[in-house]
């Protein structure tokens, strides 16, 4: 038992940690290229899951659910932002030749290379004026990536990997959403945890 109730196990000459929880889940963890990469579902050996990206994409997904229903509580806000969680998800899997053929379509002429480079600029101003807000979307962007780049390593094709950032995601907004809506006015309507 190592540090911080991680287990060392030698693998190829080097190590790699397993945390306790994996343990106590009695779920094996996978191995590629010497790193655990996440765990394995005891009935299909083969597919494996990034488990540590797939959590913060949750988590961030969760957090952001909870701030969305602070700041409003109408149904269609919510169904819309549902809406564009999936937006993102797609195009965080979309194939890279789709991708290419939309950048270079944009930059094919000079009217349409100065046009992207005056909505790249407005973009920036819009940024800098908004920075608390854009900070937020770019957490969410960057744990998107994050998790597309693992799922890709693991060698998920398009659809599987918007299929599970997809779920990830819009499971983790609804939490948010809905541990919100219970502790805040579920729970203070109740009079639970209120202090006297």
């Amino acid at each position: 038992m190592g540090a911080k109730g991680l287990t060392v196990a030698p693998l190829r000459n080097r190590f790699h940690f397993m945390p306790l929880w994996r343990a106590l889940l009695a779920l094996p963890p996978t191995t590629t290229n010497n790193l655990v990469v996440g765990w394995a579902s005891p009935t299909s050996p083969t597919m494996r899951l990034p488990a540590l990206s797939l959590i913060l994409l949750w988590l961030i997904y969760a957090v952001f659910g909870w701030n969305f229903a602070s700041t409003t509580s109408r149904l269609l806000f919510w169904a819309l932002a549902a809406c564009c969680i999936i937006l993102v998800a797609l195009v965080f899997t979309a194939p890279s030749s789709m991708v290419r053929r939309v950048v270079m379509g944009v930059i094919r002429s000079d009217s349409r290379a100065l046009m992207s480079v005056i909505i790249l600029a407005f973009a920036v101003v819009v940024a800098g004026t908004w920075f608390a807000y854009f900070t937020r979307v770019l957490v969410l962007l960057a744990a998107g990536a994050l998790t597309r780049i693992e799922l890709q390593r693991l060698d998920y094709g398009e659809w599987p990997a918007f299929a599970v950032i997809g779920v990830v995601s819009l499971w983790g907004f609804a939490m948010g959403l809905g541990l919100y809506h219970y502790f805040m006015v579920v729970a203070a309507s109740a009079g639970v945890g209120a202090i006297a």
